[in-house]
């Protein structure tokens, strides 16, 4: 249980990492719009964590279509929230 804690927690701060490498590179070196950059950004992140966590967190659970459905939906939820912040704060 706790080596399952601090996985997640490891693909946690990796896929922030990468979400804030990413912005920082779209919007100071490339010059790209802040909710632009925040929606790539934001689906790298995504990507990442779920191939994390399915392949190295939760390898022992099944992979099935409904987890990838859940997913999905909490991941759409939070990149609208997401892009909305972004969008609040930067306009």
């Amino acid at each position: 249980m706790i080596k399952r804690f601090v996985l997640y927690n490891i693909a946690g701060i990796a896929g922030t990492m990468i979400y804030l490498l990413l912005m920082l590179l779209l919007v100071q070196f490339l010059k790209i719009n802040a909710v632009f950059s925040a929606s790539i950004s934001y689906v790298f992140l995504i990507l990442f964590t779920y191939i994390a966590n399915t392949n190295f967190v939760f390898k022992d659970r099944d992979k099935t279509n409904s987890s990838l459905l859940k997913f999905v939906i909490v991941s759409v939820a939070g990149f609208l929230l997401n892009g909305g912040i972004v969008y609040l704060t930067v306009n």
